[in-house]
């Protein structure tokens, strides 16, 4: 048997105490009904939802003299994407690019330059004509 100081813990283990063991019983003393964890889960929701309109309220608007760091520091990923996709630009790339297309589009105003397709390598052709030569022999 382990001994604990507090008292309202039970102790539902006869072996060698652990610290998993100490773990489970507090979890238990301290587990709350279902209405009131509800509750809980609904103050801690609004708090959420308050902060996240604060931020929101806060941040520098998307404007021509908006700075790189700005859009960095107060826009989430999904955002740049959804302007930038708006705006007919490609949006495939890490954050980091993002914003910069971004910054580069709000403060030039002009869209960047489509990338000329690849070009398909010879030696792909060489490959292929020699195992059709070995198919044939």
């Amino acid at each position: 048997e382990h001994f604990l100081a507090t008292p309202p813990l039970v102790n539902v283990c006869f072996h060698k105490p652990s610290y998993s063991c100490f773990l489970s019983m507090v979890k238990k003393a301290r587990s709350r009904s279902p209405a009131r964890q509800r509750q809980i889960n609904k103050k801690r929701a609004a708090t959420l939802e308050d902060q996240k309109k604060k931020i929101l309220a806060d941040r520098p608007k998307l404007k021509k003299g908006i700075s790189l760091e700005d859009i960095q520091n107060n826009y989430w990923r999904d955002e740049v994407v959804e302007v930038l996709k708006q705006n007919g630009i490609p949006s495939n790339a890490k954050k980091s690019v993002l914003n910069q297309r971004l910054y580069d589009f709000l403060t030039s105003g002009q869209k960047p330059a489509p990338k000329a397709p690849k070009k398909k390598k010879a030696a792909a052709k060489k490959k292929k004509s020699k195992k059709a030569k070995d198919a044939k022999k």
